[in-house]
């Protein structure tokens, strides 16, 4: 898996708020905040994140949470932005990876939590992103269409759009 260290830096500019790459079969989640406070950091290094794949119209994304730590994110994904790493995996048997980092305010590692999605939930995102590249839509419309989703609905409510979910 990816070797990003705790106490690493990322050299890249990051805002505050949830960020999503994906790197080597990983699907990569930066969560950044000013100060993580060390019950945050222990919360998170122990308790179930909770991991769901949702689809609503033209918009891909993830809701993440984890108890006691961090309420329901929504994270969006937008298959026009893959590289064709990440395309390939689409034809591909592999399940996903996942790998949590947490970072502060000056791009520091505080923490990580790695894990692999369950088959069945790896096939369900190949599955609805592959259905997902057969839409006409480009950049402009699906950007359109996640202010929309997002003045909309809360985090928490796109739960009824969601396709696969995985305890972690």
């Amino acid at each position: 898996m990816i070797s990003y260290k705790t106490d690493n830096k990322i050299e890249c500019a990051i805002e505050e708020g949830i960020w999503l790459d994906f790197l080597e079969q990983t699907w990569v989640y930066f969560i950044k905040d000013t100060v993580w406070q060390e019950e945050e950091i222990q919360n998170f290094k122990r308790n179930k994140i909770h991991l769901s794949y949702f689809q609503k119209g033209i918009i891909d994304g993830f809701l993440l949470e984890i108890d006691d730590m961090l309420e329901i994110s929504d994270v969006p994904f937008c298959i026009l932005d893959a590289n064709k790493e990440f395309l390939n995996t689409l034809k591909d048997n592999q399940n996903y990876n996942v790998l949590f980092l947490l970072i502060n305010e000056v791009n520091e590692i505080c923490a990580r939590r790695e894990s692999t999605l369950s088959g069945q939930m790896s096939l369900d995102i190949k599955h609805y992103l592959r259905e997902q590249r057969t839409n006409d839509y480009d950049e402009k419309a699906f950007n359109i269409a996640l202010t929309k989703m997002q003045k909309r609905y809360e985090p928490y409510e796109l739960e009824e759009f969601i396709k696969s979910k995985q305890s972690l």
